[in-house]
């Protein structure tokens, strides 16, 4: 018996948004943990500030002086009405990063103005918003499908994940769709969203979409969302490790580690698998 490694799951530190207890959860990753949320650009105008050069990370170690400059301009930047710049704010408004505190109402804000403007990555999040009823929306899963699409429709890997994730779950209005799902997992993993990615390698796991049953594919699949630090690709790993998936030895070491990973960004599922482990 498997145990609890569910398609998909609302967690993580760097996918902003809580745990979710449904059995196809969405999850929004605008900007993984490996890259930087947010850098510095010299020339002034609105589109530079908004999307400036890679130079410094968001993440760890408090904020420099050129992190706390690169805010300004960011902030700068969407006061000027610039969408990207609206849309990463609220990003970093919603996850408590890169030198502001946690607002998810400030964060709601940012994302409606640049969604308004078409920009995919706000209707992401602002679809997960309303997935989750998060921030004083009333959830409203038919709303997040459409922002889900509207994001997915224009090539946005997150959108294309959440929006496989209704489909593999039959919500927001939409009928059941392993096939539908499963075409959206492929081009969100194809770009190396994690979500894509786990889900992808569940599906290979349990023969869906029309799948032949692949536990060496799901596997790597796995590994590359762990290997993102995403706590769904790293529970869903643990879960290989324990029982000896697609070829791979049994280790119930390398498993408890990656449980213990995932359960630090509180997903419910590692936290169950180390709970029945007598690891917790």
């Amino acid at each position: 018996m498997r145990y609890l490694r569910p398609v998909c799951n609302y967690s993580g530190s760097s996918q902003i948004f809580g745990a979710f207890l449904w059995a196809v959860a969405i999850v929004v990753t605008p900007l993984p943990a490996r890259c930087g949320v947010w850098d510095v650009a010299w020339d002034g105008n609105a589109l530079a500030q908004a999307n400036p050069r890679a130079t410094h990370s968001a993440d760890g170690g408090g904020v420099t002086k050129d992190q706390a400059e690169a805010l300004r301009r960011l902030r700068l930047a969407a006061e000027q009405g610039n969408a990207a710049a609206q849309a990463n704010l609220g990003v970093l408004y919603s996850a408590g990063r890169g030198g502001v505190k946690r607002d998810d109402a400030e964060a709601l804000r940012l994302f409606r103005l640049a969604a308004d403007k078409g920009n995919a990555l706000a209707q992401a999040n602002l679809g997960a918003m309303y997935s989750a009823g998060r921030s004083g929306l009333r959830r409203d899963d038919a709303e997040a499908l459409r922002l889900f699409r509207l994001a997915a429709d224009q090539g946005n890997a997150q959108g294309q994940a959440n929006l496989g994730a209704m489909y593999s779950a039959g919500r927001g209005g939409v009928t059941k769709d392993d096939a539908e799902a499963l075409r959206l997992y492929r081009l969100a993993a194809d770009q190396g969203e994690a979500l894509g990615q786990a889900n992808l390698g569940y599906f290979y796991e349990a023969g869906r979409g029309g799948l032949s049953k692949n536990e060496v594919e799901a596997v790597r699949l796995y590994r590359l969302s762990a290997d993102q630090g995403y706590a769904l690709g790293q529970n869903n790993l643990g879960t290989a490790y324990e029982f000896g998936l697609g070829g791979i030895s049994k280790d119930i070491e390398a498993a408890v580690s990656l449980y213990q990973k995932a359960a630090a960004q509180g997903n419910t599922y590692a936290i169950a698998n180390l709970r029945r482990l007598g690891r917790m």
